[in-house]
């Protein structure tokens, strides 16, 4: 806990327009994923999920001017791609995996197929679309929500997108999957 106070003292002294001002936004939400798995009093915890609610909005936000990859991370986020990849990993909630979910393919321009990403960034990415692909299929899903098949459709469609160019044998799986769930599903 101390670190995540530390981290925002410095996050507030620093001008976004600062070329450590993502490296720290990094830091920080590595720290709060870190602290909300350890479990603390319940108040902490759901003011550490509310900051990092915000927190990776504001990443997501700033992510179409930073492609970077930190190579020196305490908390384990190199970039931001990997920060959706930790995040939708921590959440077992469904209807907070779904909004997550949400924020990336609505909120962002992350899964856009003009990004140039880093190869451990692709897989990041292809991980956080593997992960909610698997809450969507999940029982509780398709008990509560019949528009889970509606949401399988539109991540395949983002994991189509993405590596038609980059990862094209892995754009063909994402269609393959798609196809056979969609159809079978």
């Amino acid at each position: 806990q101390k670190a995540v106070t530390t981290l925002e003292g410095v996050l507030e002294r620093l001008s976004m327009s600062d070329a450590d001002y993502m490296r720290v936004m990094l830091e920080l939400f590595g720290a709060l994923l870190y602290v909300c798995t350890r479990g603390s009093s319940g108040n902490c915890i759901s003011r550490y999920e509310r900051r990092q609610k915000d927190l990776f909005q504001q990443m997501l936000l700033l992510a179409p001017g930073n492609a970077n990859v930190y190579e020196s991370q305490v908390f384990g986020v190199a970039s931001v791609p990997s920060a959706c990849e930790r995040y939708i990993d921590q959440t077992t909630d469904l209807a907070d995996s779904r909004a997550i979910v949400d924020l990336v393919l609505r909120g962002s321009t992350i899964l856009s197929p003009e990004r140039e990403w880093s190869v451990s960034d692709l897989e990041s990415l292809s991980t956080f679309l593997d992960c909610s692909l698997d809450r969507e299929s999940s029982t509780k899903a398709l008990k509560t929500d019949k528009s889970a098949r509606k949401r399988r459709k539109l991540l395949y469609e983002a994991g189509i997108r993405l590596f038609a160019d980059s990862e094209p044998a892995l754009a063909n799986d994402y269609k393959r999957r798609r196809d056979q769930d969609i159809r079978f599903g």
